[in-house]
């Protein structure tokens, strides 16, 4: 019998993907992988050389009557302001959606987690910086592209290609700031969106992932105050007029996010 995902959590990146996959994972009727981020779909080392045999073994041990879902939150970085050369990971990028529907075909459920494109470009910076990717004198705004920092925040231009593949009915998109405040409710639409009980009480809803670095903000500017091995002291890594110009650079965005959605998002509304 193959067994293939019936859902997908395709990210965004840095949006509460780690803390969805635990959570998940907890149900009894769904069935992940413990590895989170399998990336086949958006690398080809995995989809075309390991191949699906590759892919189908990290669902070998599903119960017959689990629902398989997988979480990749590599996957919704479709879209690119740079174009495509055939060369680089970022045109590979481009052909996601359509191979995810050669694969698990037309009636795949689709999750999507969108944050606070600020905080989440900010969030990202900061993990690669961990990482060793980039360095502490490569400001937010021209830290290198193939990270996709900056572009992963541009949802509807994700989305708009997404939906090109696959109908509206199979997304579910929700919001990481709401998960803040209300996780419980958070979990039971997605549970009602997957098929299974919804009544079902996961453990440790609370728990954060992620937390590597110490970081506070000192009047409009982000400071790291703990990064073992990088620095000694506080160090100024965003600044509040970079901040601003990422504001500016996801207002459009935000706009078009919300007729696609058909709802505002948390962070629609720019001060």
């Amino acid at each position: 019998m193959t067994k293939l995902p019936f859902f997908l959590c395709i990210g965004a990146q840095k949006a509460g993907t780690t803390w969805l996959h635990h959570m998940l994972r907890q149900h009894p009727d769904l069935f992940l992988p413990e590895t989170k981020e399998l990336s086949f779909f958006d690398h080809k080392r995995n989809f075309e050389d390991r191949g699906l045999s590759w892919y189908e073994s990290n669902f070998t041990a599903a119960g017959n009557d689990q629902r398989i879902g997988e979480v990749t939150p590599g996957y919704l970085w479709v879209w690119s302001s740079s174009s495509p050369d055939g060369k680089n990971s970022l045109s590979y990028r481009k052909g996601v959606p359509q191979r995810v529907l050669s694969v698990l075909g037309n009636n795949v459920k689709i999750i999507v987690l969108l944050r606070d494109p600020v905080d989440r470009a900010i969030s990202a910076y900061l993990h690669h910086i961990r990482k060793g990717r980039i360095g502490l004198d490569q400001s937010i705004l021209s830290a290198d592209r193939r990270h996709g920092i900056l572009e992963m925040g541009c949802y509807s231009k994700q989305l708009e290609i997404w939906r090109g593949y696959f109908h509206r009915s199979n997304f579910w998109i929700g919001y990481y700031e709401d998960v803040l405040f209300s996780p419980s409710k958070w979990l039971k639409d997605i549970f009602t969106f997957l098929g299974v009980d919804a009544r079902y009480e996961v453990r440790s809803k609370s728990e954060a992932f992620n937390r590597h670095f110490e970081y506070r903000r000192r009047g409009d500017d982000i400071y790291l105050t703990s990064a073992p091995d990088l620095i000694e002291s506080p160090v100024k890594v965003v600044s509040g007029s970079e901040i601003e110009e990422l504001r500016k650079l996801y207002e459009d965005d935000a706009h078009r996010l919300e007729s696609i959605t058909g709802a505002s998002a948390p962070w629609s509304r720019f001060s």
